[in-house]
């Protein structure tokens, strides 16, 4: 009795540590910029795109920066986030395809011309940058530099 008792609790503390390191889906703690999320303490950078610079300001003054980010913030506050792991950017950050609910953040804020398909690293998006540019959103109605050009730019 006291052999199946033991191995009752053994079981019991097993299910429960395994139970604990299983992460699931959680809400949004917080946006970072128009590409890069926090989730329970860990950044995720969002899979395929690459959004404007927090302070970016396009050709005709429209703050991109800003606007990415609000938006980013709208498609996650009180939704259910998760990631699937895809790699890590350059400074060790984890990148991941994410989702609130169901929405693919990524393809929505490609599709709301907040941010542009980061090609070569992934064509998964460049179907949706096409139709809003085609549609005048966003970065595509503002005279906006993808930030990989602004980076050129002042770098000259």
């Amino acid at each position: 009795m006291l052999f199946l008792r033991e191995t009752n609790r053994l079981c019991s503390a097993a299910l429960l540590a395994a139970t604990l390191t299983v992460v699931g889906p959680v809400n949004a703690q917080s946006v970072l910029d128009g590409d890069t999320i926090s989730v329970e303490g860990r950044i995720w950078r969002l899979w395929g795109i690459e959004a404007p610079g927090t302070t970016q300001l396009c050709g005709d003054g429209w703050a991109a920066g800003d606007r990415a980010i609000a938006f980013l913030q709208s498609l996650v506050h009180d939704r259910v986030i998760g990631c699937e792991f895809r790699g890590r950017d350059g400074t060790d950050v984890a990148i991941g395809l994410c989702r609130a609910d169901e929405t693919d953040l990524g393809a929505a804020m490609v599709m709301a011309g907040m941010a542009w398909a980061l090609t070569p690293d992934s064509v998964d998006y460049v179907p949706q940058e096409a139709e809003a540019n085609a549609r005048g959103l966003g970065v595509h109605a503002h005279d906006c530099l993808p930030p990989w050009s602004e980076r050129t730019d002042n770098e000259r």
